[in-house]
């Protein structure tokens, strides 16, 4: 079982904060991104089964494909602002176990 963060005592009440928001805002990323790869799973079935021209005229497929940029749009924002590798990385290994547990 691995730690994504730990406090030493005297644990300081601004420091818990901090610490619980960082955590949180990995998991909303990590459903961001699972998000993201449900949208693109449905475009991709939908591509599958349908001609260029059903896509085209398809507003439910359209609507998808906005979706699908403004997801993209808001994970390369909330990327930007990451400011450390350390919680970047914390926050790759958290998708990268929650994909895992979905695949199993």
């Amino acid at each position: 079982m691995g730690f994504d963060a730990y406090l030493t005592k005297p644990i300081k009440r601004q420091e818990l904060r901090d610490l619980v928001q960082q955590l949180l805002s990995r998991s909303e990323f990590a459903a961001e991104i699972r998000s993201l790869y449900a949208l693109q799973n449905k475009a991709a079935v939908l591509r599958e089964s349908k001609s260029e021209a059903e896509l085209k005229q398809s507003l439910a497929y359209s609507q998808l494909q906005a979706a699908i940029e403004e997801r993209k749009s808001s994970l390369d924002a909330e990327r930007e602002r990451l400011a450390d590798d350390h919680e970047f990385i914390s926050q790759i290994r958290d998708i990268e176990e929650s994909i895992s547990e979905t695949e199993q």
